[in-house]
């Protein structure tokens, strides 16, 4: 078994020792010369006056000789004693000068290899360290590296500013060192990144400590009455199966830590080559959408909504549908999530936003003024003041009716900043326009958003409606949200409908809007204007 790490907080490193001994050593040498300058310019100065003085007081040469002698031993004790003094003198003041040498080092050696704002080691202090455990290590004695960053914490500084952000980064920082004790290692990389050195540690006993740092940290975090919900997304390495270096091994970690990212967030995920693919390949789709948008590759899809008693259009959703020049039509389950993950889902829904709503107001010119149109809104967008403020200023462009616009908001959205979600969706609906809990039922949060959103309609997602039958529980279930929708005078509309069943099942539970292919697929405008007219 390998020798234990020295403790991670010391303050001087075995080279800033070095320097330090030999800094002692010439201010040695310096003073030793100081003291043998002293004592020879004395000396010779003792020599050429004091025979002087004696002849000039003694005449008789017996006692001339007699004194002398006394001379000789008055000398020693002058010297003895000027030597003490001066070499005491030099001591004190050599200890002070290499004490403060010592606290400059200490200082110089903290600023380079510590994290100024959360007291833990830095980049550099982390990749050395990792750097020291492969030159020790063997076979038999691996290591593991678990690389750490916030999900959606750009949401805290765009909303509360880099100042709460960086009481964020405190906080989380200390929830780190009370979790991690020697001799595991835990270090600040940079913006919201940490990173977590363990020994003689096993995957499962990993993903349990990772579970534990996570449940502590993700208890909401309150600030200024504002409460923010925190996870994180770990991506995991193991030396030397994934690496020989401090650098390869750090790469791969952050390839698996967005490869978390990319699985939904708050989980750890050991990395895998076919991540760094995934990665590669998702690279390059977000270049391509960056030119997607500006060169109209771009296309607005419309589903029916129909009311389940009539039979009538009554609303259509807007989907967005991708026509990539050489990979044909992409997915939005593809595209989407890697928009929000860049930043491009702003520009990419300011153009939904812009197109749906001058189509909206072509079918209002064309008396179709009773259709509502339902448009998707992301988490990202709901939780950035700026983004969603150049968003209204395109809604209020729009000279169109807002009683018949709906916005979206996904349940299953990642949303960290609840209080600004509930400000923008009311200033929303100011306007008159109606929010629709999108996936409803699918995450974790749906009464709890139900209570705090003021929301007028809920979508049944897909997944409950192709589960309908005569007996199981999600039947029983579904009867009861229909009822609690009900009771709280909540529009329902039920998505996914496919087959008769389903269909009559709803009608029978009162169930009024709905979609699906039972119906009709998304379709351009020209085949929705055609079913409008019919």
């Amino acid at each position: 078994m390998r020798q234990l790490r020295k403790t991670r907080y010391q303050k001087v490193e075995a080279g800033h020792s070095k320097d330090c001994k030999v800094l002692f050593t010439y201010n040695l040498y310096k003073e030793s010369i100081k003291i043998s300058l002293i004592y020879a310019v004395f000396g010779v100065i003792w020599i050429l006056l004091s025979d002087e003085i004696l002849e000039y007081i003694i005449r008789d040469i017996r006692f001339y000789k007699q004194f002398q002698t006394y001379k000789g031993w008055f000398y020693i004790l002058i010297t003895t004693i000027m030597l003490y003094l001066l070499i005491l003198r030099r001591v004190k003041l050599l200890k002070e000068e290499n004490h403060k040498t010592i606290l400059a080092y200490e200082a110089v050696e903290h600023l380079a290899y510590y994290d100024k704002l959360t007291g833990l080691p830095n980049r550099t202090k982390f990749e050395d360290e990792v750097n020291k455990q492969i030159l020790s290590s063997t076979e038999i004695n691996k290591f593991m590296i678990a690389y750490i960053d916030i999900d959606n914490f750009k949401n805290i500084n765009d909303t509360m500013g880099h100042q709460v952000g960086d009481q964020f980064i405190v906080y989380l920082g200390e929830c780190l060192k009370t979790e991690i004790a020697e001799p595991d290692f835990v270090a600040r990389l940079g913006g919201d990144e940490f990173a977590i050195l363990f020994y003689s540690i096993s995957e499962d006993e990993l993903l349990k400590k990772m579970e534990e740092i996570t449940n502590h940290a993700n208890k909401s975090w309150s600030i200024d009455e504002r409460q923010f919900y925190i996870s994180m997304s770990i991506g995991v390495v193991i030396y030397p199966n994934d690496g020989d270096s401090s650098t390869v091994l750090l790469k791969k970690a952050d390839i698996a830590m967005y490869g978390a990212k990319r699985e939904g967030k708050n989980r750890a995920l050991f990395y895998k080559d076919n991540i760094r693919d995934i990665n590669e390949k998702n690279i390059k789709i977000i270049n391509d959408l960056q030119y997607g948008v500006d060169e109209e590759q771009m296309l607005l899809n419309y589903q029916p909504q129909y009311n389940l008693v009539t039979g009538k259009i009554i609303a259509v959703e807007v989907l967005i549908r991708w026509l990539h020049p050489q990979e044909g039509y992409i997915s939005p389950g593809v595209f989407i999530p890697l928009a929000e993950e860049s930043g491009l889902i702003y520009k990419l829904e300011r153009w939904i936003f812009t197109m749906a709503l001058v189509q909206k107001k072509k079918w209002e010119e064309q008396g179709f003024g009773f259709l509502d149109m339902s448009i998707n809104l992301s988490g990202k967008t709901l939780t950035s003041d700026i983004n969603f403020g150049e968003l209204e200023a395109i809604i209020d462009l729009a000279k169109v009716d807002f009683n018949h616009i709906v916005v979206e908001i996904t349940e299953t959205a990642n949303i960290s900043d609840v209080d600004i979600v509930i400000k923008n969706v009311s200033r929303l609906k100011k306007r008159g326009i109606r929010i629709a809990l999108d996936d409803f039922g699918t995450g974790y949060s749906s009464l709890n958003y139900l209570k705090k959103f003021p929301i007028n309609i809920i979508k049944l997602d897909r997944s409950f409606v192709g589960l309908i039958n005569e007996d199981g529980i999600d039947t029983l279930l579904i009867k009861n949200i229909l009822a609690l929708a009900h009771d709280l005078n909540f529009d329902v509309v039920a998505e996914g409908i496919e087959t008769e069943d389903q269909l009559e099942f709803l009608k029978t539970y009162r169930c009024e809007i709905g979609q699906g292919y039972l119906f009709s697929k998304p379709l351009p405008e020209a085949k929705i204007s055609a079913l409008l007219l019919e």
